[in-house]
């Protein structure tokens, strides 16, 4: 069987004798007409035992389709057989044939995956000399937002296999040796897939096939966000808005974190004149600085790593739904409002970069300035640095990060307010 999801294969079966048909000692087989995606299975009748061995071939690629939404740059495929005449047994003059090589092979790949989940570098050397057997496994080679899978047949052990050519990878699952007896019929059904990392479809070929779509060391996190990230696309059915509305629910989940790291920083921004005096007058005495600020943050019990915290614990979440983003194939030609027609790309006119650094800029003008001039002035150019980073990142993350610094702001400045007015109250008392 050959799979594919909005993807168009191109099926021939060839053989030595005849580019159109397969033959077995005398038996035709030719495909039927239209016979495209679904189950393609090679019907194997041995009658007189006539002819010799036969190399089977069945053959997929991707034919190219102007506007596509999901087509891969390129993709090559086919499924392989060899059947080697046997010794026939007393009494039967008819000779029995075995299916001795029955080969997936996927050309062009990126990486190997199998069912206990081994990823290889094609580039390295020590993954190249890859090779196991395998029960209910799978292989595949990957290309960003697009996969060629081979899902050979359940319950049979096959023997994968990753060969190197100069700048030619092959990946094989090699399966085990069928006879074909006098009079009797043989199918030989193996899975090829060429197309899009959709999870869902991806789940429907094998359990395991969806771990293609690779969010790393954080996939324990990322997997439930991007279900809530499609479940949010389906009600507003844009994956702009749903980005949005996600990032806003992650803020609003880790809110009390963030609302205890804020209250931390406006006080510190509270006491920046008053550590600048105490810099100021011992600037030639490290030693009693040190000692004054400790006495300052004692006396107006801060800590001036409680606003860490807070954060740490957050960045795992921002991270893994950043991968999310990186790696989901739906972004990709999704458009969002206005100029942006593509989220999966860079912003044609880097308005969004741009508007990034602005916010950023606002954001570092909140918070209490570091107490280090150096260390102040790396901060200030930090904006500038991130803009111009960002302005190559898809406009999907992007639009992300703007989200969360506008949403950090906006905490941030009502933080602030109540935090200066407690000042005033206590001040006037």
């Amino acid at each position: 069987m050959l799979a594919a999801n909005r993807s168009d294969l191109d099926l021939t079966r060839r053989t030595g004798e005849s580019p159109r048909a397969l033959h077995s000692c005398g038996n035709r087989v030719s495909p039927r007409p239209g016979q495209r995606h679904d189950q393609c299975a090679a019907h194997l009748e041995q009658r007189s035992g006539r002819g010799g061995d036969q190399d089977l071939h069945l053959r997929a690629r991707r034919l190219p389709r102007e506007g596509g939404l999901y087509d891969p740059q390129s993709g090559r495929g086919s499924v392989q057989g060899c059947l080697v005449r046997a010794v026939p047994q007393a009494g039967n003059r008819a000779r029995a044939f075995h299916v001795r090589r029955r080969e997936l092979r996927l050309r062009r790949a990126r990486a190997v995956r199998r069912t206990r989940y081994q990823k290889l570098d094609i580039e390295d050397d020590e993954d190249q000399a890859f090779q196991g057997t395998v029960t209910n496994g799978w292989i595949a080679g990957m290309q960003h937002h697009f996969v060629a899978a081979a899902v050979p047949a359940r319950d049979q052990a096959y023997a994968y296999r990753l060969q190197v050519n100069g700048r030619q990878f092959l990946l094989s699952a090699v399966g085990p040796t069928q006879t074909v007896e006098p009079g009797s019929t043989v199918t030989l059904s193996e899975t090829l897939f060429i197309g899009p990392k959709l999870q869902k479809d991806l789940e429907k070929l094998h359990p395991e096939l969806d771990r293609t779509a690779d969010y790393g060391m954080l996939t324990i996190i990322a997997k439930p966000l991007f279900t809530l990230l499609g479940w949010v696309h389906g009600v507003v059915g844009n994956w702009g808005w749903a980005i949005i509305i996600v990032t806003f629910l992650i803020k609003l989940v880790f809110y009390p974190l963030s609302e205890a790291s804020g209250r931390s920083m406006a006080k510190m921004r509270a006491l920046a004149p008053r550590i600048k005096n105490i810099q100021e007058r011992y600037k030639d005495d490290k030693e009693q600085l040190g000692r004054q600020m400790m006495e300052l943050y004692k006396r107006e019990k801060i800590n001036p790593v409680a606003g860490c915290l807070p954060i740490l614990i957050q960045i795992p979440v921002f991270l893994a739904f950043y991968w999310v983003l990186l790696e989901s194939v739906e972004m990709r030609q999704a458009p969002f409002v206005l100029w942006i027609n593509d989220l999966s790309a860079r912003d044609p006119i880097f308005i969004l970069p741009i508007l990034m650094g602005v916010a950023m800029f606002g954001q570092y003008k909140l918070n209490p300035a570091p107490p280090d001039p150096i260390q102040a002035k790396v901060f200030m150019f930090m904006p500038v640095i991130m803009t111009v980073m960002f302005a190559w990142f898809p406009a999907g993350l992007v639009l992300y990060w703007l989200t969360n610094t506008l949403l950090s702001i906006a905490q941030q400045w009502r933080i602030n307010r109540v935090v200066e007015a407690q000042q005033k109250r206590l001040k006037a008392d």
